[in-house]
């Protein structure tokens, strides 16, 4: 709700704003920009000592230049899939980067390698008031260097400074930035340029309204950051599965401690660099050979597991047992039995399982709408994940009805269930019983 307020409130003030640049440009002759034309200031930043000659390029780069970077989630683990996200991500930010900015040496010639790149926002006088109604910008620094991948900082940093680390920036080649303005309606793009690298720092990628020098530094390297990776990443190798834990024990922790001190270290180093990449190749190899260990555990657990039509126990005292697994064509069946609307997910999962639970103490109540029917059951698919079982169908006098009232299952009572299985290869439910331990059901 006050969310919705402050958006409201926002919204009249800038429709004020608005309207009053509006009638200031009808009565006092200010003429609007053409589209496309660089959009405003950021916050003036006094110089330290006296910025070199701007290169002004005769035909800058067109909004569109560069392409959005592709969403991606971040999971918990090493997969190659974890790093490509992290490695499309925002670029991390060093610390003290002004520091670092006014104590960074000339360059006098040739390429830079293995450097960090350090830039500061400056605009031009008369137009450091810019989103000065909303209290200043908070501003995202795009880059593109030579035929390279777009870089961005992480949203919403005051305007300031800004880092990149670079594996190399060799002379003539072109390095294109993009300044823009997050607000809460929208997103402005304050100003873009670009400048042809002629192997000497400072050097200065000029806009409309706003200039960005660059400085570089040799990048020491982040040794504690390196350090951590390393120390995580043995931690998690100790680690072995168990299929009576969640995502079979897989050292989450650690996991996600190698990754924060991967993208610390990337704040320095490129992703290139060969003390990162060495690192990461060996994360990789420790995951598949979780997936390997992982696969063995469950193939041991279910060849010593009874049929899957063997009830088992899980929370306040409930029985579960597997009546049928419909795969592919068979799932899209299943949900056509259940006959009424579905939510959109439900066309997108590749099994449904049909389970017949048996209510434990003081009965069980299901809800009016599908979704997670019950933490306590959870299916592991081939790689040893753990994932939600989703309720979209009950079976009464022996047809299908979806969730639509909340129902009430008296204790003892037995009720046929249909739940939606987002895994392709389910290799075993888990139900997490009272004693905290999990028994297992085989789910093929």
């Amino acid at each position: 709700m006050l969310r919705v307020v402050l958006r409201s409130f926002v919204n009249v003030v800038y429709a004020v704003w608005l309207m009053l640049v509006v009638l200031g440009g009808c009565c006092f002759g200010a003429m609007p920009e053409a589209e496309g034309q660089d959009a405003g200031p950021v916050v003036a930043v006094a110089p330290v000592e006296p910025v070199p000659a701007p290169v002004v390029v005769s035909e800058p780069a067109p909004i569109d230049f560069v392409p959005e970077p592709a969403p991606g989630i971040l999971e918990p683990r090493l997969s190659r899939e974890a790093w490509d996200v992290l490695a499309r991500g925002p670029v991390p930010q060093v610390r003290d980067a002004l520091s670092w900015f006014e104590s960074a040496p000339p360059h006098e010639s040739g390429a830079l390698e293995g450097a960090l790149v350090i830039c500061r926002t400056m605009m031009l006088p008369g137009h450091d008031d810019w989103d000065g109604i909303f209290g200043g910008p908070e501003i995202q620094l795009r880059v593109r260097i030579a035929g390279g991948a777009m870089r961005a900082t992480p949203e919403g940093r005051p305007a300031g400074v800004f880092s990149f680390p670079v594996a190399r920036l060799a002379p003539r080649d072109r390095v294109w930035m993009r300044l823009i303005d997050e607000d809460l309606l929208d997103d402005d793009v304050i100003g873009e340029g670009s400048t042809q690298f002629t192997g000497i720092t400072p050097f200065v990628v000029s806009m409309r309204r706003a200039t960005l020098e660059c400085r570089a530094v040799s990048a020491p390297e982040p040794r504690a950051a390196l350090a951590r990776f390393d120390r995580m990443l043995s931690r998690a190798e100790d680690v072995r599965p168990d299929v009576s834990l969640l995502d079979l024990g897989y050292p989450e922790r650690e996991a996600m401690e190698v990754l924060a001190a991967a993208s610390e270290a990337a704040a320095w180093l490129d992703w290139s660099d060969a003390r990162l990449r060495e690192r990461i190749d060996h994360a990789e190899r420790f995951e598949r050979a979780w997936s390997d260990a992982a696969r063995a555990e469950m193939d041991h657990a279910t060849s010593t597991l009874p049929e899957p039509s063997t009830p088992v126990a899980f929370g306040e005292g409930r029985q579960a047992r597997l009546l049928e697994l419909r795969c592919g064509a068979d799932a899209g069946r299943a949900h056509r039995d259940i006959g009424a609307a579905l939510p959109a997910w439900a066309a997108r999962v590749p099994c449904v399982a049909i389970v017949e639970v048996v209510a434990g103490r003081g009965g069980w109540t299901l809800p009016a709408v599908p979704g997670v029917l019950d933490p306590e059951l959870r299916v592991v698919d081939g790689d040893g994940r753990s994932h939600g079982l989703l309720w979209v169908g009950r079976r009464t006098a022996g047809t299908w009805r979806a969730p639509d009232e909340v129902v009430q299952v008296a204790e003892g009572e037995r009720v046929e269930l249909a739940l939606d299985i987002p895994v392709r290869d389910p290799r075993l439910i888990q139900a997490r019983h009272d004693r905290g331990g999990v028994s297992l059901l085989r789910a093929r």
